[in-house]
């Protein structure tokens, strides 16, 4: 690999090395080389002492031993800690809701009210705020949108005793009674002003993922009054869950440039998600260019295939309960799978709640789960809360009670094991969350991911939120092959639809008889740079439209399960899946009455 300095600069980045401006900010698009970007700018300032603040430890890892000796790579939490690690050290511990239930003990809502304390103390630590009144004021006006009336009610009503609770709390990780999170000392090193004068220590700060900043650290960086270069993309923004703040659109800057050739990708992936963009967000004038040196595909498929040679292949979920869905049926289907990011700690709180329905509390390791009486207290709890991941592990007790725990077991044996041997000839499982960083060879984009951005009615950009963002971030982690679902045919606006039927080759009456005459492997239909490597896999044979159409209400089996017609377009039928968060659009050939 060449040394950043022997590299040429392509014409964006020399436009950005040229500038002098205090604050710049780069609008890096995906796969843009960000990274090579900032050791171009890193090596032309030798005489400098730089800091480079990155997202998390893995990709400071990734980054490692890649800048020059100048440039100081630093999460903020371990900047933090570096400066009073004496401190700290051996004193930090995970923060559950389950820390908050002692406090509300005798409460009969206490699960409701540890949440939201927990949920507070989370915003409050990220915020710039010096008192947790300030915090509670602003929470309550503008992060409770999802709960109920009821509960917006009850939080009223115990205001005093949450922000009692909350302040005990941090006073006991203070005093080193108890194990604080990472994000208490990061909160006092603010509080106490170290952490812009840390800043401030160095002679340039590079911010690596500016759109995903939070509250506490983009106070700090307007604090500091060195150079600060700041690389972001606000179409990846997928944490706005977590408080995260966009300073891409949030932060003053003198200079502004953008990184637009994607390294990652070829045209057809590129002209892909760059429409996307422009639709989903009414952001007409959004463009990806792709890298003309590599080759690129864009298909529709029905059943992912098995991994090809070189390259890893990964299927990517909206959610939990899609991605242990596909779990199964890899399972089911002898295809060797295996998951990534936390879906261990994920499948175990899916045991956990196995065994709160089967009121086995002795079993159930999280004392949060176990606080529950049953089942359905735990799912009132989730509705009423909107507790999305809950809901969802709920979904899978409900729907695979028949299979649980022993599919779990097995599932995690599976992918340990392909893992360990496959030598990356298995099928990655991830949600996009899980995902966003990674690259692989072919990646399939699970059904729910469409499913999201399907609303009755349709959504205006603003209401699609994080979930345009979450397929967008899908889309730009294929590196050769990206494999759609037919449900991204009926979603967006009328331009979205008329683009992306061009990835359906129209074949003659001729060939499309003797497509049907034989046996149908590669349901994949789609266009491409080049015509090798052609994945294959079984899928049923197509049926000739019924003589009399499906009509809205009928029960159908798709070959993605069982569910009810709940839209007719001419051929085309909108199938609402069972225990699936996922609507699927078919023709009739691909249905069966149930």
């Amino acid at each position: 690999m060449k040394h950043e300095k022997d590299m040429k600069p392509t014409e964006e980045q020399q436009a950005i090395l040229d500038c002098s401006g205090r604050i710049l900010l780069i609008n890096a698009r995906a796969g843009t080389g960000k990274t090579t970007t900032l050791q171009m700018i890193a090596s032309a300032h030798p005489d400098l002492k730089i800091l480079y603040l990155v997202y998390n430890r893995k990709a400071k890892e990734e980054v490692y031993g890649k800048f020059p000796r100048n440039v100081e790579i630093r999460t903020v939490h371990s900047l933090a800690f570096s400066w009073n690690i004496g401190r700290w050290k051996d004193q930090v511990g995970a923060f559950t809701i389950a820390d908050m239930l002692p406090s509300f003990k005798e409460q009969k809502n206490a699960q409701q009210l540890a949440a939201l304390s927990h949920d507070l103390l989370e915003f409050f630590m990220n915020s710039p705020f010096p008192k947790v009144e300030q915090a509670m004021e602003v929470f309550q006006r503008e992060h409770l949108s999802h709960v109920t009336d009821e509960v917006k009610k009850s939080i009223q009503g115990e205001r005093n005793r949450i922000i009692q609770a909350s302040r005990e709390i941090l006073g006991q990780w203070y005093r080193q009674e108890k194990p604080c999170p990472h994000d208490f000392y990061l909160k006092l090193f603010h509080k106490e002003g170290r952490f812009y004068r840390g800043l401030n220590s160095f002679d340039m700060v590079l911010v690596d993922e500016g759109q995903d900043l939070s509250p506490i650290m983009l106070d700090a960086l307007k604090h500091c009054r060195k150079r600060i270069i700041i690389v972001g993309d606000t179409h990846q923004q997928i944490y706005s869950f977590r408080y995260a703040i966009d300073a891409m659109k949030r932060f003053s800057f003198d200079e502004e440039r953008d990184l637009t050739m994607s390294f990652r990708f070829g045209k057809k992936i590129a002209d892909l998600a760059s429409a996307f963009i422009r639709e989903a967000k009414e952001d007409k004038g959004f463009r990806i260019k792709g890298n003309p040196g590599k080759s690129s595909k864009v298909a529709f498929y029905t059943h992912p295939a098995r991994p090809k040679t070189g390259g890893r292949c990964a299927i990517l979920s909206r959610t939990n309960l899609a991605l242990f869905e596909k779990a199964l049926s890899l399972r089911s289907r002898g295809i060797p799978f295996s998951l990534e990011g936390n879906i261990g700690t994920i499948f175990g709180r899916i045991l956990d709640v196995h065994w709160l329905s089967k009121e086995k509390h002795e079993k159930i390791r999280d004392p949060f789960i176990q606080s529950f009486k049953s089942l359905e207290s735990l799912e009132i709890f989730a509705r009423d809360l909107d507790a999305f991941q809950l809901t969802s592990m709920a979904k899978v007790i409900r729907e695979y009670a028949h299979v649980l725990p022993d599919a779990v077991y097995d599932m995690m044996k599976i992918s340990k094991t392909a893992a360990e041997t496959s030598n990356g000839q298995c099928i990655i499982l991830s949600t996009v969350h899980g995902a966003k960083g990674q690259e692989y060879g072919q990646v399939y984009i699970d059904p729910d991911v469409a499913a999201s951005l399907s609303r009755p009615g349709g959504s205006s950009a603003s209401e699609l939120g994080d979930e345009a963002n979450i397929a967008y971030v899908g889309f730009t982690r294929a590196t050769r092959e990206l494999y759609l679902p037919p449900g991204f045919k009926g979603i967006l606006t009328p331009e979205w639809q008329a683009t992306i039927r061009q990835y359906e080759p129209i074949q003659s009456p001729k060939a499309s008889q003797a497509h049907r005459n034989r046996n149908v492997r590669g349901a994949f239909r789609g266009f491409s740079d080049t015509q090798s490597g052609q994945l294959t896999t079984e899928a049923p044979q197509p049926q000739v439209p019924r003589e009399k159409p499906f009509k809205i209400g009928d029960r159908v089996r798709t070959s993605h399960g069982i569910g009810a017609v709940v839209e007719v377009d001419d051929e085309k039928y909108l199938v609402d899946l069972d225990g699936q968060a996922a609507r699927l659009w078919e023709k009739a050939w691909g249905l069966r009455k149930t």
